[in-house]
């Protein structure tokens, strides 16, 4: 099958656009740009909307960039395009993903049809310790216990995006991932079909913004630490024994590598 792919990548990043557009036309897989939201000078006026700084601040105990911002509103701005046109499933990728053994394969044996979210790359996973339920050829599907990181390449399926869409906004999270994606039934694959730059960060337009908030990111920890409770008070609460019980039963991925 012939899988809708969208590569997220800003007008201006030409050696990202011909790498990625060697390495997909080389497998023989038609794809479409679409332009990111550039947030590297700030955001856009007409987006402001759709986020909500005060709340991101709280719940990431920092502020986020407006890359940061721009970023997740790059990811909704493909689930948009897949919803209008009624697309049934999409694969997903930024501009700096390396399609790695297996990625063909998987879509030609039409794994993307088995989740309505394949992670492809992924980062600080955690998987449920039991054996896969699923598998194509040696690439075995895992359903993830809580949200990884990276959003660098995946599959999502028409619901999925209705999904993605009616619980991110307002964007408070980057874009991995602005919503619980455990509820969507997310998966990822062993191994990795996807892989980005050794040292992503280096290569991110995000980056120096981010430096640029460390001070701030640190200084509004410190004072988070100051206002926790006494820590023996955690036992009485039942989101602690969920998580307890979760980590106990799964395994994490830091390096899948």
């Amino acid at each position: 099958m012939n899988w809708p792919i969208f590569v997220i990548s800003l007008p201006i990043a030409e050696k990202r656009r011909k790498a990625i557009s060697t390495a997909l036309t080389d497998l023989g897989l038609s794809f479409e740009f679409v332009d990111a939201i550039d947030g590297r000078a700030s955001l856009p006026p007409q987006y402001e909307g759709f986020i909500d700084r005060d709340k991101a601040r709280i719940e990431m105990g920092r502020n986020l960039t407006d890359g940061e911002f721009a970023c997740a509103l790059s990811h909704q701005k493909v689930y948009k395009i897949l919803l209008n046109r009624e697309i049934p499933r999409a694969i997903i990728l930024e501009d700096d993903a390396i399609p790695l053994t297996g990625f063909k394969s998987f879509l030609d044996q039409n794994g993307p049809e088995a989740a309505d979210l394949i992670l492809f790359d992924y980062n600080r996973v955690r998987i449920w310790r039991k054996p896969a339920k699923l598998s194509f050829g040696g690439i075995s599907l895992h359903p993830v216990v809580s949200n990884p990181f990276l959003t660098t390449g995946y599959s999502v399926s028409y619901h999925g995006a209705e999904y993605l869409r009616a619980n991110s906004f307002p964007i408070t999270r980057p874009a991995d991932w602005p919503c619980d994606i455990v509820r969507l039934g997310a998966h990822i694959t062993i191994p990795r079909l996807i892989d980005h730059p050794e040292d992503k960060s280096t290569n991110s337009y995000l980056e120096q913004d981010r430096k640029a908030l460390e001070q701030d990111r640190k200084a509004a920890r410190a004072q988070m630490s100051l206002n926790k409770p006494a820590r023996y008070k955690r036992f009485g609460k039942k989101a602690y024994w969920v998580k307890w019980i979760k980590k106990r039963l799964s395994v994490e991925l830091k390096q899948p590598r």
